[in-house]
């Protein structure tokens, strides 16, 4: 009976170590995944309701490059169709991810036929832009909570007509 307890007990106690040593996913947890960003790029590709699926209520929307900083899903459902409707072919390709704990930084490019006006781009140049650029991304309960967008303007400005290719 003592060998049967003893065997028992060694067996749980293994059992439970082996649990508590198994590698958390922080990142899984929070909800930071590839899945996640697939569906956040696919929304900014024209679909705003699943890009609003993709983000919290409290959201915080920035796009360093036009200052833009966005506290909720309303703020970034306006800012989104006007880009849509200055762009409506818009879309974008996410080209790399890296996610650590709570965190993750996405690589990706957005292509788009400008077809109607935007603050510096008027009349609409009826000309393509492509365009690479980075989100750094902070997740929460299995949604994007901030993000903060990088991009080049002048690239799309030269591409757009708007400013001269550079001289050599």
């Amino acid at each position: 009976m003592k060998k049967r307890i003893a065997c028992c007990a060694t067996g749980l106690l293994l059992i439970s170590a082996a649990f508590f040593a198994m590698p958390t996913t922080p990142a899984v947890a929070q909800g930071c995944t590839s899945a996640l960003f697939q569906e956040f790029i696919s929304g900014w590709s024209g679909d705003i309701p699943k890009l609003l699926s993709t983000v919290t209520d409290d959201v915080v929307y920035e796009d360093k490059t036009v200052g833009a900083v966005l506290h909720g899903k309303d703020e970034l459902r306006k800012f989104a169709q006007s880009w849509f409707d200055a762009f409506p072919d818009l879309h974008f390709t996410l080209t790399s991810t890296l996610i650590s704990g709570n965190q993750a930084a996405l690589e990706w490019i957005g292509t788009g036929t400008q077809k109607g006006d935007m603050p510096g781009m008027s009349p609409a140049s009826n000309k393509v832009s492509s365009v690479p650029g980075a989100s750094i991304v902070e997740c929460a309960d299995g949604k994007i909570k901030h993000d903060a967008d990088y991009w080049d303007m002048a690239t799309v400005m030269k591409q757009l007509g708007f400013l001269p290719p550079p001289s050599h």
